[in-house]
């Protein structure tokens, strides 16, 4: 029993001591990465083009239904015109047992021009109806600061900038294949 408990601490013991110690290694790591890398943009590849398959395959499934149903549609549609149907301030109805054949009123609804808007509302003095939107500009102040030690210092006032803090960031390991 002791010698099965030997192996056993033998083998985890090569397991956390192996390492790559040389060139031949560490080539042969990045070619079991590469192969990893392959396989899966083999996968994704195919996954992709399974998705287009089936996105064309409901574009086809809709395009059924919409043939089959379309002249139904339109027949019933003349019909609900010459039957006495519920009528309401936004619809128009009429049950069935199987369904219910409905008109809804269009009516109108307002669109914007936003930039014709802002310039009636000036000319007009509606200024109250204009609203602005504060945002540092960070992109033109980041280029006035510098790192001293752990605080931001404004290169052109000298200030410590309390605002802006720092994070650090951690170093990124990437194997490139």
């Amino acid at each position: 029993m002791e010698n099965i408990m030997d192996t056993v601490v033998e083998a985890e013991e090569v397991k956390e001591t192996w390492s790559i110690k040389d060139d031949a290694t560490a080539d042969w790591a990045c070619r079991k990465i590469s192969e990893a890398k392959a396989e899966y943009d083999r996968l994704t590849a195919l996954g992709k083009s399974r998705i287009e398959e089936i996105t064309a395959q409901m574009e086809a499934a809709k395009k059924r239904y919409e043939g089959d149903t379309s002249y139904l549609t339109s027949k019933l549609q003349e019909y609900f015109e010459i039957v006495p149907h519920k009528v309401t301030k936004t619809k128009e109805s009429y049950k069935l047992l199987s369904g219910t054949l409905t008109k809804k009123r269009g009516g109108m609804q307002m669109k914007q021009d936003d930039a014709a808007l802002l310039a009636y509302f000036r000319q007009t003095g509606k200024l109250d109806l204009i609203q602005t939107t504060e945002k540092p500009k960070w992109g033109e102040f980041k280029k006035q600061l510098e790192i001293a030690g752990d605080c931001v210092v404004d290169t052109t006032t000298g200030e410590v900038v309390e605002a802006v803090h720092l994070e650090e960031k951690p170093d990124v390991f990437v194997v490139e294949v």
